[in-house]
């Protein structure tokens, strides 16, 4: 079985991809390479002229998407696509793309329950849903519990610095609950975009000297700073299944967040959801999160076991292998999931 992995990571240089986490792409490849599959990734802007794969897997709605789909006949017996991601607002183009790649696919993978129930009825072909999985070993015996130190509660958020994330909720919800609780915000990115406007608007809050932006992380040094931290939160407008919240419940950090995508299949009972975009709802999670914080972590520590099962990069691969060959094996590729 010969497959291409498509995805924008693979047409960045390589100081770069080994600069950040790995990304589901490349651990999808090398997962597929340490079965002894002939795999290769490919970015967004390649198409092969003469290699003829037996099945074509595209990542992300890039603007690749709509070539692979039409070209899919000359270039793979089988194509199959996941989003991950699930923004509404998408430009003409980009919403003919994305009908083409859910028409068109052998199959699509949902990274969700929620992600499959709002695909269902788009999807021509095979559904399946295929949580990432993460394949970083923790450090050891650094993670089972959090003491509380004198000091101040510590958040953690890990991300991109960028509009979707709604950093400036987080930081007016730190604002309104820093005036009964000592908390401090570490912000870990390799996107920048939003920096400048965020840090001005620590300063207005008068919560500069609580916010700290760290910056890029190594991946082992991200770990690090969930050893460190209390809790993760992500305030964000939309989500499909972020890394960094199974990251944290590996870690076994609770987690405040939107209530968005499958944030809620992944938290389950160790943290605390909120509506997108609310402050005073946020805030008030954040108070709640600090004063019941023992049974928060407790749940944490539980869920992290669960997770370590889930969202295990073994599960993830395995499962991408088993649809590839029954796709392959299917007379036209296309039967849909029950």
């Amino acid at each position: 079985m010969k497959v291409v992995i498509v995805g924008g990571i693979f047409g960045q240089p390589p100081e770069y991809q080994a600069g950040i986490t790995k990304t589901p792409e490349i651990n999808l490849l090398e997962g597929l390479l340490n079965r002894g599959i002939d795999a290769r990734g490919a970015p967004h802007t390649w198409l092969p002229d003469r290699l003829r794969a037996d099945v074509v897997h595209v990542h992300h709605l890039a603007k690749g998407v709509l070539a692979y789909t039409m070209a899919r006949p000359l270039l793979a017996k089988r194509m199959v696509f996941t989003r991950h991601g699930l923004e509404g607002d998408l430009s003409v183009a980009r919403r003919s793309a994305l009908h083409a790649a859910l028409r068109h696919a052998d199959a699509v993978v949902a990274l969700s329950e929620f992600e499959a129930k709002v695909l269902r009825r788009r999807v021509r072909g095979r559904l399946e849903v295929i949580p990432n999985g993460i394949s970083r070993s923790l450090p050891s015996g650094r993670l089972a519990g959090l003491s509380r130190e004198p000091g101040p509660w510590r958040l953690l958020y890990v991300g991109q610095l960028i509009p979707l994330k709604n950093l400036d909720v987080l930081l007016r919800a730190i604002a309104v609950v820093r005036q009964m609780v000592d908390i401090e915000l570490r912000l870990v990115y390799h996107n920048g975009w939003l920096e400048a406007d965020l840090r001005d608007l620590a300063e207005q809050l008068g919560i500069a000297d609580s916010v700290t932006f760290v910056g890029r992380c190594a991946p082992a040094e991200v770990f690090e700073e969930y050893a460190r931290t209390h809790a993760l939160v992500l305030p964000s407008a939309t989500e499909a299944l972020p890394s960094v919240v199974t990251e944290a419940l590996l870690s076994a950090r609770p987690v405040v967040a939107s209530a968005v995508g499958g944030i809620p299949e992944q938290v389950g009972d160790a943290g605390i959801l909120v509506p997108p975009g609310d402050v005073a709802a946020l805030g008030a999670a954040l108070r709640t999160l600090v004063t019941g914080y023992h049974a928060y972590l407790e749940a944490a520590t539980a869920r992290s076991h669960q997770v370590a099962e889930e969202y295990s990069l073994h599960r993830m691969v395995d499962r991408h292998v088993k649809l590839y060959e029954e796709l392959l094996r299917s007379p036209n590729g296309r039967r849909r999931s029950p």
